[in-house]
């Protein structure tokens, strides 16, 4: 995902029925950690196993968005 301006993004798996991990990288797969998450929590996703993170990024950065099967 590369931002188009500077501010605040959220990505989220809230929508499906499957247990999700959701990791924002810088770059590349292998850069640094910006943000993750596993089971955000009640209202997100039917069964609460949404994931969700939300990561202040600067206009035109790039950033590796990596959702996983949590088993």
């Amino acid at each position: 995902f590369t931002a188009p301006i500077a501010g605040s993004y959220t990505f989220n798996t809230c929508s499906g029925n499957v247990d999700t991990c959701l990791y924002v990288r810088d770059a590349t797969c292998t850069g640094t950690l910006l943000g993750c998450s596993e089971d955000f929590g009640f209202g997100c996703g039917p069964n609460g196993w949404g994931s969700s993170v939300t990561v202040s990024l600067t206009a035109l950065q790039v950033v590796f968005v990596s959702v996983q099967g949590y088993s």
